[in-house]
């Protein structure tokens, strides 16, 4: 049974070997074993009452499986599912976006599975764009960053953190927090922390656009958005209507594109132009662009067509230039409303990746474009992806 934790960081002698002055523990480990965890157990063991064990910070693929259940029992409506995740101790915590949803004690399950039922009749289902998990030894904790919609409403910015410990050898919830994210300036009137100012002030870059510039300046990927039919839209819906839907679209692309550490670079009316540094970010984020369009609740249900390029960008202020951003362009209006489309050179960095699949590679010209170019598209996979970035 674990009774306590010593530092983190213990006290280094001049001899370079990690100390405790705890009464009862050995006076010295060597200094490699020092970022470990002392752990103090109470069991009889051959070289007295107390002992170290070395515990190190690994990712749990066992504690990213409980994390996706623990997701998959919100969108199901499951709260005995729910409720068996978490642990009956009184340290148990669960806390919610709303002030109210601060809950302790071995009941929270059983309110938490209640709390369920009410969003169940409301309406709720969770997008997860990104997942962490991390064991250290008996206790661990994952990270999630997630697009909640709630009933008719737009998908909301929510990062989770579930915080376990083991029980009787199985994984249990202690914590869970849910926050929504909102960006300093509509919170604070700024934009960003003294601190960042003053690293950006000594790496010479002025806070909005040359920060956009050391994200995507050189060889980057790039990804536009067009709403199919867009002028039939309008016309039918009314320009009043029609705003909302474009409004709604801009959100969602701007949300899962920050996501997926991008950037907007502009909107063009009826689409998006984005770029990421890494690619495969990039496609992660136009897959869910496109799951969060198709699951919209609400009518009208627009589909939305994407392109992806690799190449190089010429910056000109807040704009990128180029011809990677023609023919991205070219690519996303070649594909069909709901479909990605991405060129071979996306293709050639994601096509060994488990996670992405791709039709099979065809040839198109592409309006402005010399010659004949091949493409593919990036199949919709029901698998929630996670991972080293590209």
């Amino acid at each position: 049974m674990l009774l306590g934790f010593e530092s983190l960081h213990p006290h280094r002698s001049a001899e370079g070997v990690a100390t405790s002055d705890r009464p009862g523990m050995p006076s010295a480990v060597p200094a490699s074993q020092s970022l470990c965890v002392r752990m103090s157990v109470a069991r009889p063991i051959p070289d007295g009452p107390w002992h170290n064990e070395c515990v190190t910070v690994e990712e749990s693929a066992e504690l990213r499986a409980i994390t996706l259940r623990w997701v998959k029992a919100f969108n199901d409506g499951d709260g005995t599912a729910l409720a068996n995740l978490y642990s009956r101790a009184e340290a148990v915590r669960y806390i919610g976006t709303d002030p109210e949803e601060w809950w302790r004690g071995r009941d929270v399950a059983t309110v938490v599975a209640r709390h369920l039922e009410e969003l169940i009749e409301f309406g709720i289902d969770i997008d997860v764009a990104q997942i962490e998990a991390f064991e250290y030894g008996s206790a661990g904790w994952s990270s999630i960053q997630t697009f909640v919609t709630f009933g008719e409403g737009a998908p909301l910015p929510i990062r989770i953190t579930l915080v376990f410990a083991l029980e009787h050898g199985m994984w249990k919830i202690m914590q869970s927090h849910n926050s929504v994210a909102v960006k300093n300036p509509e919170v604070l009137g700024v934009h960003l922390t003294t601190g960042l100012s003053e690293l950006l002030d000594a790496l010479g870059l002025e806070p909005e656009a040359d920060l956009r510039a050391a994200l995507c300046e050189g060889t980057v990927t790039l990804m536009f958005t067009d709403i199919e039919d867009s002028t039939l839209w309008a016309s039918n819906l009314g320009d009043e209507v029609w705003a909302d839907v474009v409004t709604w679209h801009d959100q969602i692309i701007r949300r899962i594109v920050e996501a997926h550490s991008g950037i907007v670079v502009k909107t063009l009316g009826d689409g998006a132009m984005a770029a990421f540094e890494s690619t495969r970010l990039g496609a992660r984020a136009a897959l869910e662009i496109q799951r969060v369009i198709a699951a919209r609740p609400n009518q009208p249900k627009i589909r939305v067509r994407i392109g992806l390029h690799v190449g190089d960008v010429v910056q000109t202020g807040d704009d990128y230039l180029g011809q990677a951003v023609n023919k991205a362009a070219r690519i996303a209006s070649a594909a069909n409303g709901g479909q990605i489309m991405v060129s071979t050179a996306v293709n050639a960095l994601l096509a060994d990746i488990p996670e992405f699949s791709f039709g099979t590679p065809f040839d198109i010209q592409l309006k402005g474009l010399p010659g004949v170019h091949q493409v593919a598209s990036l199949e919709m996979s029901p698998v929630v992806a996670v991972g080293d970035e590209m």
